[in-house]
């Protein structure tokens, strides 16, 4: 069984006389080992097992650990262990387990905070040091540190994916392509009458029936041949006249 306490909690206080005599009187005797942690000396354990109010007693046995909510008196720690009533008490959840691998980091985060305020005091107080300096070192070597993190781990990056060496392009080869992509253009063709007239049709408005469009047609015709008979006539006329003597 372990307690941990802190030497400005008057609960711990008025609880550490009865917490010795329990572990000189009764560990041998019921083959369990009792001890203490001062949390201001050992942060790193108070973190590891999440000790939010002092006192506070654990019960530890094959690595399980289990929180004492019992009275804080020698016969009911005796009565406690004698009995095995720790059996009745479901043990921490894994989340919080002390043992486990993030509650260790938890543990050795609590230590390095305690480290850094270890140092401000030391440069505050022994050294004299103003506190705006101190912090404006402290922001100085967490950029420094962050920047190494970084680097570091870019380089680890590049070591497991490095990158995809470049593609060199023949830019001979490239050009041939762009221009077997580019359209040729023809040049514009001179259209016949019967392609001009086809074009007209085709872009003329639908306004007139299919039936008016035959007569027109017919018309046309008619026209065309009257006008061909009449040039035929003109024509022979002028070969039967015979030229005037004089």
């Amino acid at each position: 069984m372990v307690m941990f306490y802190a030497h400005w909690c008057p609960a711990c206080q008025s609880l550490k006389p009865t917490w010795e005599s329990f572990a000189k009187q009764w560990s041998e005797d019921l083959s369990i080992s009792v001890g203490a942690v001062d949390i201001n000396k050992n942060s790193d354990l108070s973190g590891q097992f999440l000790v939010f109010q002092l006192p506070t007693i654990f019960h530890i046995k094959d690595g399980v650990v289990r929180l004492y909510t019992r009275a804080r008196s020698q016969d009911a720690f005796v009565n406690w262990v004698n009995d095995a009533s720790w059996k009745t008490i479901e043990p921490i959840e894994w989340w919080k387990n002390p043992n486990s691998i993030h509650m260790k980091g938890v543990g050795y985060f609590f230590k390095f905070a305690n480290f850094i305020k270890d140092i401000h005091e030391q440069l505050t107080e022994t050294h004299q040091m103003p506190t705006w300096i101190v912090y404006g070192l402290f922001a100085v070597v967490t950029v420094a540190v962050g920047l190494l993190l970084g680097m570091m781990l870019v380089v680890i990056c590049d070591c497991v994916y490095p990158p995809k060496p470049p593609v060199i392009v023949d830019q001979r080869q490239y050009s041939k392509i762009e221009i077997a992509k580019t359209p040729i253009k023809t040049p514009n063709k001179r259209l016949t009458k019967k392609e001009k007239a086809a074009a007209a049709a085709a872009a003329a408005p639908p306004d007139e029936s299919p039936s008016e469009n035959k007569e027109e047609a017919a018309n046309t015709d008619e026209d065309v041949s009257e006008a061909s008979t009449k040039e035929d006539n003109a024509s022979s006329a002028v070969r039967k006249r015979k030229p005037r003597k004089d």
